[in-house]
């Protein structure tokens, strides 16, 4: 065993190098939270004042189904009011960025009954208009 001036001296030694570590934001740029309300995305801090929203889906390419849609401006509005944000950094996991609307996700409209129909392209399309409208909001 140490003896107790040794114990003291090894105590302020890693005391005084947690307290440079804290210094430097090494420690509190928090690099692996990550928020778990999220489905479809991973929001990270890889530094201080830093924030990275991922997109991930990579399996689906990064489709933006409905559930992303609502995630993504849940977590925009409370990006909004947190004050440690000060730049965001969208981003998405696996090999492509994203693969745009996912379309087989809406339940709202059946796309196979619109695509089979003998009406023009314009009309089939309607259905989808408010839909889209207001995703975009």
């Amino acid at each position: 065993m140490f003896s107790s001036s040794v114990t003291v001296k090894l105590s302020n030694i890693l005391q005084k190098d947690f307290v440079r570590i804290l210094q430097s934001g090494i420690m509190s740029r928090n690099t692996s939270s990550q928020s778990n309300e999220f489905t479809t995305l991973k929001v990270t801090r890889p530094k201080e004042f830093v924030v990275q929203v991922e997109m991930n889906r990579p399996k689906k390419l990064n489709a933006m189904n409905t559930a992303f849609w609502s995630e993504m401006i849940q977590c925009f509005k409370q990006l909004a009011e947190d004050t440690e944000c000060r730049a965001v950094v969208l981003s998405a996991a696996g090999k492509h960025y994203t693969a745009g609307l996912d379309l087989t996700d809406n339940k709202d409209v059946n796309f196979a009954d619109m695509m089979s129909s003998d009406v023009d392209v314009a009309r089939k399309a309607m259905p989808l208009r408010p839909k889209i409208q207001h995703l975009q909001e």
